[in-house]
C-alpha cells in the first residue's frame, strides 16, 4: 500500500541559520508580502500605516538587487515600521510585523560586511523566523497547510539557488514573483 506523502514542515530556526543574510532577507520579505493583502487597521491613520507597510518591503526588496544606501530617512522608515507594527491590537494588524521584520533585518545585511558578525547574523535570521511566524499566525486555519507549504518551497529554492551561507552576507536575488522563486503561493492564491 502506498503511503501518503508527508506534508511539509515549516523551516526552522536551525534551517535558516544555513542560508545567508541575503537569502533570509528574501524569505522575510515573501512572507511580508503573502500577509500584506491581510492588512487593513482600523485606525484614523490606516491609510498612511499601509504604505509604511508597503514602503519598507520595497526597500528591503530593493536591497536585495542593488547598493542601497543606509541614511537617516532609511531609519526613520525602520522606526516607523516598528511604530506601525506595535500599534498592533487586533490580529487584522499582526502583518505589520512581517513588513517590521523584514525592513530590521535588510537594513543590518546592507549594513555588514560579506562575513557578518555572529551576533548580527542572528538578529537577521531571528527576523526572518519571526516574519514567518507572523505569517502563520495571521492565515486561517483553512490555509495553515498551504502557507506551510508556501514556505518550505521558499526555503528548498534557497538553498537550491546556493546563494551563501551561515553568517555570510551571500548574494542577492530578486524576491518577487518575477524572481527565480516564482509565484508567492504553491497552487492558487488564497483570497482574504
Amino acid at each position: 500500500m502506498d503511503q501518503p506523502e508527508p506534508l511539509p514542515r515549516e523551516p526552522s530556526l536551525n534551517e535558516l541559520c544555513c542560508l545567508s543574510a541575503s537569502a533570509n532577507i528574501v524569505y522575510a520579505v515573501r512572507c511580508g508580502r503573502r500577509v500584506q493583502p491581510k492588512y487593513r487597521p482600523i485606525h484614523e491613520d490606516a491609510a498612511k500605516m499601509a504604505t509604511i507597510v508597503d514602503s519598507s518591503l520595497c526597500w528591503a526588496e530593493m536591497s536585495l538587487t542593488r547598493s542601497m544606501s543606509i541614511d537617516e530617512s532609511v531609519r526613520m522608515l525602520v522606526e516607523a515600521a516598528n511604530a506601525v507594527a506595535g500599534e498592533s491590537s487586533d490580529p487584522s494588524d499582526f502583518p505589520a510585523y512581517a513588513a517590521y521584520h523584514a525592513v530590521r533585518g535588510a537594513v543590518l545585511t546592507a549594513e555588514s560586511a560579506a562575513q557578518l558578525p555572529m551576533e548580527s547574523f542572528l538578529e537577521i535570521v531571528a527576523a526572518s523566523f519571526g516574519a514567518s511566524r507572523v505569517l502563520l499566525a495571521s492565515v486561517p486555519r483553512l490555509i495553515h497547510a498551504q502557507t506551510v507549504a508556501a514556505l518550505r518551497a521558499d526555503y528548498d529554492k534557497l538553498t537550491q539557488l546556493g546563494l551563501g551561507q551561515g553568517s555570510e552576507r551571500g548574494a542577492g536575488v530578486d524576491p518577487t514573483v518575477q524572481g527565480p522563486l516564482g509565484e508567492l503561493w504553491v497552487g492558487k492564491a488564497p483570497t482574504w
